[in-house]
């Protein structure tokens, strides 16, 4: 995986709309670049986001809370284009003290930095939906999940968790298994259409335990832009693919 290159694809490139989408999407990428650069160490967690997580650092397991969750959030973060995320890129975050750390962090919180953004969907989000959770202390409008998995079998620590959150995460979350035929149909009736601002994923292709059964989908993209509005954007921190509908 490159931190320097992506892959943006745009479906129909020979309208105005379209390349100028494309340009804001090459700044957003230089924006995610320096981001991932100062915040992770490597390919690992974010600090100071334990707080806010209802569990551990984003980013800080092998099995479902990897360092794919963090580069949902950076580039979610580095999207929203906002002043204090441009601010964040220019310290050295990933060596802040843990303290340190949090409250700048915080900043981004009390700031509002994705209340610009539309309607995420987090597709495969598994039992520690951290991204999501993020996002929606970020500020993002809607946020919407995805997965086998029920809502109540989120992994939470409730005195970490804000309550809302969870009310929040409970009523935009859709069971369902994306391998399913109908899956779009399913999932676009309970969002609406032309709406879905940003899809991304983490797990799909490698999947992950669910009753006595390994759930696993290849379908992601394919889900994905089917899902988006037009000028919506795709993103796949494992092949670090960007696309444009």
């Amino acid at each position: 995986m490159s931190e320097e290159t992506s892959r943006i694809e745009i479906s129909d490139i020979n309208t105005l709309e379209s390349l100028k989408s494309k340009e804001k999407l090459e700044k957003v990428w230089e924006l995610y670049g320096k981001l991932r650069k100062c915040m992770m160490r490597g390919f690992s967690e974010i600090q100071g986001t334990e707080l806010y997580t209802g569990g551990n650092d984003i980013g800080k397991s092998s099995a479902e809370n990897t360092p794919l969750a963090a580069l949902q959030l950076i580039f979610t973060m580095a999207q929203s284009l906002h002043p204090l995320v441009e601010e964040l890129s220019r310290i050295d975050y990933k060596s802040l003290q843990s303290e340190k750390a949090e409250e700048e962090f915080k900043k981004l919180i009390d700031g509002k930095v994705l209340e610009n953004l539309g309607i995420i969907v987090d597709l495969g989000c598994g039992h520690e939906p951290y991204y999501p959770r993020l996002c929606r202390l970020l500020g993002a409008q809607e946020v919407w999940t995805v997965d086998v998995i029920s809502a109540k079998d989120f992994n939470r620590q409730p005195q970490k968790t804000n309550p809302q959150i969870i009310a929040e995460e409970r009523k935009n979350h859709i069971q369902l298994d994306l391998n399913n035929p109908t899956a779009v149909e399913i999932i676009l009736s309970r969002i609406g259409r032309d709406n879905i601002d940003l899809v991304t994923e983490a797990y799909l292709s490698t999947g992950g335990p669910h009753e006595d059964k390994y759930y696993i989908s290849y379908k992601g993209e394919e889900i994905a832009m089917k899902l988006l509005k037009k000028g919506g954007v795709y993103f796949n921190p494992e092949t670090q693919e960007l696309k444009i509908k």
